[in-house]
């Protein structure tokens, strides 16, 4: 399943990635903001995801120009955002 409108998936998403992690015994929330990558600054316990994944047009240049689109889908993006949260806890 493709994302239609990120902005308003994000914040359920996040929330679902710490959902996950409540099941297993882990509890923790790290905020998600708007970055130029997946990423986690050093010093900063927060998770950055594109701001490619905000508007459909953003995503499809991505597409166009470099072939792929990182976190596109719900479980790539669930895999990435919670790969990203074991970052933000090293």
């Amino acid at each position: 399943m493709t994302r239609n409108c990120w902005t308003e998936n994000f914040p359920s998403s996040s929330n679902d990635y710490t959902k996950s992690f409540r099941k297993k015994g882990l509890i923790f929330h790290r905020p998600c903001h708007i970055g130029d990558e997946w990423a986690v600054p050093v010093g900063v316990p927060s998770i950055f995801a594109p701001f490619f994944l905000m508007y459909d047009r953003l995503r499809q240049l991505q597409k166009k120009i470099i072939l792929d689109i990182e976190g596109d889908t719900d479980e790539w993006f669930m895999k990435l955002i919670r790969h990203e949260a074991a970052h933000s806890h090293a």
